[in-house]
């Protein structure tokens, strides 16, 4: 099934290049033939005419560069296996590296994430560096960890579970409060260092307050989900994830089918 979709998709990349290379060739074409025509014929070719055949050619170019400069490298790259960070393979090793023991990934996706902000409490830590790590005589310490540009995100789902892992290292934004008062807070007891990057991966589906999809542009899907502790994200869901991710469209409906489950869906689609 998979080399299936990889040969869909090899298929796909080779049409487009050569759609590409013929609507070059014939926007190009097209110029120089009726140049070729003016001067057979023996007439002059007005200014308007040469501004005219100049945008053909320059539109013709402009494929040229779209079928030389991506399409034939992403032929190359699918033909060796190379897919970057849009590697099914690579990615689900990367969800699994935060999937709590026993269960198993249902399905893992690439999204784009445009805004987020991670809250997580912890008691009797400290903060030394980019790490926490565990101190008796620690407080108890609010991290909030956000992030508001556009940036590339795994997503993927288990029975009881969503995970996240950032498909390239990102900069974050970081805020530490220390709680004296922690009322009904989920509070965290740590007993080894943890990283602040490895913050905000892996959330019980039984703690989404709410969760929104809305259809977006070229059949992407927005989803704004909402933590009952305060943490959100805000994705995107694309509709396609190219010949390294043949199941991502799978994989895309059993996430939004798996949150719907959850009885969180707040909004339609």
């Amino acid at each position: 099934m998979k080399e299936d979709k990889l040969v869909k998709s090899k298929k796909k990349l080779v049409a487009l290049l050569l759609i590409y290379l013929a609507i070059a060739f014939g926007f190009i074409g097209i110029s120089f033939f009726m140049i070729f025509l003016h001067k057979k014929e023996g007439t002059f070719v007005s200014d308007r005419e040469l501004a005219v055949y100049k945008i053909l050619v320059l539109i013709g170019v402009f494929f040229l560069v779209l079928a030389f400069g991506y399409i034939v490298p992403a032929i190359i790259k699918t033909n060796k296996g190379e897919y970057g960070i849009f590697d099914e393979k690579d990615m689900m090793q990367a969800l699994e590296k935060y999937l709590p023991n026993g269960e198993t990934l249902a399905g893992g996706i690439y999204t784009i994430g445009m805004q987020m902000e991670i809250k997580e409490t912890f008691e009797k830590c400290a903060c030394i560096g980019d790490k926490l790590i565990p101190d008796e005589n620690g407080t108890t310490l609010q991290v909030i960890k956000s992030k508001f540009s556009s940036f590339y995100i795994y997503v993927g789902i288990s029975q009881h579970y969503l995970i996240f892992s950032e498909c390239e290292p990102y900069e974050h934004f970081y805020k530490f409060n220390d709680v004296s008062n922690v009322g009904e807070t989920d509070v965290e007891k740590i007993s080894t260092d943890i990283s602040l990057e490895d913050l905000g991966t892996c959330f019980p589906l039984a703690e989404i307050q709410s969760c929104v999809f809305k259809n977006a542009r070229n059949g992407a899907v927005k989803c704004s989900i909402t933590m009952k502790n305060g943490s959100y994200f805000k994705l995107k869901f694309p509709k396609h994830g190219g010949p390294g991710m043949p199941h991502h469209a799978e994989y895309r409906e059993v996430i939004i089918a798996r949150l719907s489950d959850n009885k969180v869906l707040k909004g339609g689609r």
